[in-house]
């Protein structure tokens, strides 16, 4: 499985970094959340809050039975969070999902034992000149996939 693997930093443990960044109660939430629906899950979450390593942007490249087991394990989870959820702060409510699921996506990876495998990363910026810009716009490559009749 082609997975991307960031490191949160050897100073603060996950739990740590989510206190800093956003509001701890969300993620006691989800913890205890995934304890009530995956109670086989308790000593996994322990681990990874505690942990240093971590998975972010939601990015995984992966066969379909392993696509579709996540979202199986995912949805139901934010879903119930979702429900519990009674303080609700925008703009940030909808972006809560997102942090969330990084950290539910960490767990998933760690408790189900899967091997990960690390690749690049490409982020294409307008404000960095790109020699391959004209190579790599969304346009050319969907014209060189054939999914567009123009450049």
């Amino acid at each position: 499985y082609e997975i991307r693997l960031s490191l949160v930093g050897s100073e603060m443990c996950i739990r740590d970094r989510y206190k800093r960044d956003h509001e701890l109660a969300d993620l006691h939430l989800a913890a205890q959340t995934v304890n009530d629906l995956f109670p086989d899950y308790k000593k996994s979450i322990d681990i990874i809050l505690k942990g240093h390593k971590i998975f972010f942007k939601n990015m995984f490249i992966c066969n379909w039975v392993l696509f579709d087991n996540y979202m199986s394990w995912l949805f139901p989870i934010l879903d119930e969070i979702e429900t519990r959820k009674t303080k609700l702060q925008l703009p940030y409510y909808p972006r809560l999902y997102g942090f969330l699921s990084e950290r539910l996506f960490t767990l998933y990876i760690y408790h189900q034992h899967l091997k990960v495998k690390e690749i690049p990363l490409l982020t294409l910026n307008e404000s960095i000149k790109n020699p391959y810009k004209k190579i790599l716009s969304p346009r050319a490559i969907l014209a060189r996939w054939g999914l567009l009749n123009w450049y």
